[in-house]
C-alpha cells in the first residue's frame, strides 16, 4: 500500500473513532461530566475566605496621598461625608432594611513613600512597573502598616474570627478609569495580598480595596462596586481589558457589579441583580416553585408570585433551570 493510500485510511479511521466518541458524549452527559470532575485537579487556597454582606456592617476607610498629589484640607472630613450620604441609603434598600453601616474614616492622611506613578504606571501591564510587580498592595499595606496602632481592628472583624473583613484606601489623585489612557494613575480594585498582614493587635488584614477620594462624588459607585467585591461579589462585565468604554457590558446597567456603578454619572449606582445578591448573601432570594397540577380535577392555573420591591421587603425571584442546580 502506498504511503498516500495508508494516510488517508489512517485519516478516515481516525475521524470515525472521534465522531463515535463525540456521538457516545453527546448520548452520556452525565458521565463524561463525572470524568471531567474526576480528572480536575483540587483547588486549594490559603486566604481568607470573603465575609458576605452582615447585618450590622463597619468600614474602616483611610486616606492616602502621594508626594506629587498632596492631601487637600479637608479630604478626611469630604471622605467621612462622601460615604455617609451614599453607603447607608445604598445597603438599606439591597438588603430590604436588613442590613446598616458604620463608616469609620481614619483621621490622619497617610503620606505615601513614593510618587503616584511608582503605584500606577502601566510600565508592564495595569499598575504594574518594570519588575513585573503588582505595585498598588505595597501602598494599601504602608497605609496599614502607619495606622496600625491607633485603629481597633477587631471592630472591623465582623465574624470574630481573627481577620479584618473590610478595609478601603483611598487616595488624593483620580482613578485610572475615569481616563484609561492617563497611565501613571492607579486604577480602582480589590484584591488580597501576597502576604497577609499580621497587625500588632493580632488581626490578620488579608485583603483590601482602593479607589479614589479626588473622583468625588462620581466615584460613589466605584467605591460599593469595589466594596461588594469584598463581600464575594464578581465582575459581571469584560473585565480583560484595559478600555473604560466597551460594546459589551455585560449585564450592563442593570447591575453595580456591571457598568451599573456609573448610572447617574457614578453617583446613584445600580442595585446588585438577584446573582450577586446570592454571592454576597444578601438572603433576597425567593426561589420559584414551577409546580402544576397534577390532575385534570384541579383547575389549569400555574403558579403565581407577587412582586414587591426589595427596598420595601420584596424578595429576587429565582426560577430554577436544572434539578441539578445547586
Amino acid at each position: 500500500m502506498c504511503t498516500s493510500t495508508m494516510r488517508r485510511a489512517v485519516a478516515w479511521l481516525l475521524a470515525a473513532l472521534m465522531g463515535f466518541s463525540g456521538g457516545w458524549a453527546l448520548m452520556n452527559p452525565d458521565t463524561v461530566e463525572d470524568w471531567i470532575l474526576q480528572q480536575s485537579a483540587p483547588q486549594t487556597s490559603n486566604h481568607q475566605e470573603l465575609l458576605g454582606l452582615q447585618s450590622t456592617e463597619r468600614w474602616l476607610v483611610a486616606v492616602v496621598a502621594f508626594p506629587d498629589a498632596g492631601p487637600g484640607s479637608n479630604d478626611v472630613n469630604f471622605a467621612q461625608q462622601l460615604l455617609d450620604q451614599s453607603a447607608p441609603d445604598y445597603l438599606d434598600q439591597l438588603s430590604g432594611g436588613l442590613s446598616a453601616v458604620e463608616i469609620q474614616v481614619h483621621p490622619t492622611i497617610v503620606m505615601a513613600p513614593e510618587p503616584l506613578s511608582y503605584y500606577g504606571g502601566d510600565i508592564n501591564g495595569r499598575d504594574t512597573g518594570s519588575n513585573g510587580r503588582f505595585s498598588p498592595p505595597d501602598l494599601a499595606r504602608h497605609v496599614a502598616e502607619q495606622i496600625e496602632d491607633e485603629v481597633n481592628w477587631s471592630l472591623f472583624d465582623l465574624n470574630d474570627d481573627g481577620h479584618v473583613d473590610r478595609f478601603m484606601v483611598l487616595h488624593t489623585s483620580i482613578g485610572q478609569e475615569e481616563s484609561a489612557d492617563v497611565t501613571h494613575r492607579i486604577w480602582s480594585h480589590f484584591t488580597r495580598f501576597e502576604d497577609p498582614i499580621v497587625l500588632s493587635s493580632g488581626e490578620v488584614l488579608g485583603h483590601y480595596t482602593m479607589s479614589s477620594l479626588k473622583t468625588g462624588s462620581s466615584g460613589v459607585g466605584t467605591m460599593l462596586h469595589e466594596t461588594m467585591h469584598q463581600m464575594g461579589a464578581l465582575d459581571l462585565y469584560a473585565v480583560e481589558t484595559d478600555q473604560s468604554y466597551q460594546t459589551w457590558k455585560g449585564v450592563g446597567d442593570w447591575d453595580i457589579m456591571a457598568s451599573g456603578n456609573w448610572n447617574g454619572g457614578g453617583r446613584w449606582p445600580a442595585i446588585p441583580t438577584g446573582a450577586t445578591l446570592d454571592l454576597i448573601g444578601a438572603n433576597q432570594t425567593q426561589q420559584v416553585v414551577l409546580e402544576w397540577p397534577a390532575t385534570s380535577v384541579s383547575p389549569c392555573l400555574g403558579p403565581t408570585v407577587e412582586l414587591t420591591p426589595l427596598s420595601e421587603g420584596g424578595k429576587v425571584l429565582k426560577v430554577p433551570l436544572s434539578n441539578q442546580e445547586a
